[in-house]
């Protein structure tokens, strides 16, 4: 079994749920809240860490009574930490809006996670040996990712990246990387010619994966109702980096992760939606 590092975001996140999503200036009533602890690299790298396979997770961190409550939760997942060095910022917090029929609209500040520099992420990157993973996401600047992905490349490591928020131009970046990890939009808005394999998710409609060779394999989900779709493509892209990890073909993981991003978005909430390592268990190929 080889390892994981997942270097990117926490965040505290505030979910309100809406009878729909608002339109531009428009005032709704909420009709209930939750907080929950959240970030991309931390919705991730606790999927993976479901999994059964052994994570480190990289982030930043606000040395603040939001930090601390991150940092006791990813402890009760099992999960090995590093806090990168911290900027004089508090820690990151996402708004989360959910519609009835549960789509969302999210907003993250980004204060720790754009004060991670490019000698952080690399010196976080530097225990990877040959076969081991990175796992990555946007939020980080792109030094520090650039950084990151290299390092990994000259340690024998392999890449995946999970572009999203798209804030910086990734044209550069994507060369050399094993496989990329894009939603229908950013898919359109991105050249993912330089990249390996490539996985497109499509909603309710399943996932993509197109390899090396340009072979494309359709992956249909599930039928479920939706609940609440946030962390669902996280899920599934923790689940996926874990199956490659336990030596699973990309397509029998990508399986997994589009089955364990099926089981969340029947249920309200982000990190404490996600499934659990027995429904992993059950649920993998």
């Amino acid at each position: 079994m080889t390892r994981l590092l997942v270097l990117g975001n926490a965040a505290l996140d505030l979910a309100l749920r809406l009878p729909r999503l608002p339109l531009p200036g428009e005032t709704l009533l909420a009709d209930g809240q939750t907080g929950d602890v959240g970030g991309k690299g931390v919705n991730q790298a606790v999927a993976a860490r479901r999994c059964g396979v052994p994570v480190r997770l990289a982030t930043a961190l606000g040395a603040d009574a939001e930090g601390q409550r991150i940092r006791a939760a990813l402890a009760a997942e099992g999960l090995a930490v590093e806090v990168l060095r911290s900027v004089d910022a508090p820690t990151d917090r996402s708004l989360v809006l959910v519609g009835a029929d549960g789509q969302n609209m999210i907003v993250t500040t980004a204060g720790q996670a754009r004060g991670v520099d490019a000698a952080a992420a690399g010196a976080a990157c530097a225990g990877l040996a040959p076969g081991d993973f990175l796992l990555v996401q946007g939020n980080l600047p792109a030094d520090a990712t650039r950084a990151a992905l290299a390092t990994a490349r000259q340690r024998g490591a392999r890449t995946l990246v999970n572009p999203s928020p798209l804030w910086f131009d990734w044209a550069p970046l994507l060369a050399g990387v094993d496989l990329v990890l894009v939603n229908e939009p950013e898919a359109a808005m991105l050249d993912l010619g330089p990249a390996g394999a490539v996985v497109v998710t499509c909603g309710a409609d399943g996932a993509v994966l197109r390899d090396r060779q340009g072979r494309q394999d359709e992956v249909a989900a599930p039928v479920v109702r939706a609940v609440d779709t946030t962390g669902a493509g996280d899920v599934l892209a923790g689940v996926l980096a874990a199956g490659l990890c336990l030596g699973m073909t990309p397509l029998s993981a990508l399986r997994w992760g589009v089955a364990a991003a099926s089981l969340k978005v029947g249920r309200q909430g982000t990190l404490r939606a996600f499934p659990d390592s027995a429904e992993l268990r059950r649920l993998r190929p």
